[in-house]
């Protein structure tokens, strides 16, 4: 072997962590500037009544093999005549930027569900995972720009954008995003750590 020259497994795990990174970088170019059109207010959502199901669906499509890496199953739950007026696109968006960092904290073989349900004044669409959980201190401060909540488990790739970027779409549209969580080490008994991000989308009548 030449001197200064890499062996042929070495090259190719080198090229893959490269390869990784720049669709790290590309995802957070895109993530930024997203986020800079919504809160600037150059986003015109183009609202229609549409399924929830069949976004849900989308949503757990685009990320099948990503979670299959893992062993993770994404279950859709829920009426699927489920309607909300939203922007599809965009709520999508938001959608696969939960999905996506349910997918990063979620253990192997365990699963992610999407569950919509209807009451008379809102539609909801819930993303559930079995994670760590978040700790209650940080459960306000998860969905500012940058933050990154500390601990073992966190994901090192994680710039903290995608759910500020969700958060933002979400209101702008009127609706909103909130978590509910039971962090691992405050589980008694019985009970498992999780995260749920519920979405809430208010009836709008034409």
């Amino acid at each position: 072997r030449k001197a200064g020259v890499l062996p042929a497994k070495k090259r190719v795990q080198l090229l893959s962590e490269e390869e990784v990174q720049l669709e790290r970088m590309k995802w957070l170019t895109y993530s930024i500037l997203q986020l800079a059109r919504v809160d600037a207010g150059a986003v015109t959502y183009d609202k229609k009544e549409v399924e929830l199901y069949r976004l849900a669906k989308t949503a757990a499509e685009q990320f099948r093999v990503t979670a299959e890496k893992k062993q993770i199953t994404i279950r859709i739950e829920g009426d699927e005549k489920v309607k909300a007026k939203i922007d599809f696109d965009w709520t999508l968006e938001a959608v696969n930027n939960i999905v996506k960092n349910a997918i990063d904290y979620s253990p192997e073989n365990s699963d992610i569900c999407l569950t919509i349900s209807k009451t008379p004044i809102a539609t909801r669409l819930i993303v559930e995972d079995h994670g760590p959980g978040i700790k209650e201190e940080d459960r306000l401060k998860i969905f500012k720009r940058f933050y990154r909540v500390s601990g073992s488990e966190v994901n090192p790739s994680s710039v903290g954008i995608g759910l500020a970027l969700s958060k933002s779409i979400v209101e702008n549209m009127g609706g909103r995003l909130y978590v509910e969580s039971l962090y691992k080490e405050d589980c008694v008994k019985e009970e498992t750590s999780y995260t749920k991000m519920i979405l809430i989308f208010p009836d709008e009548k034409d």
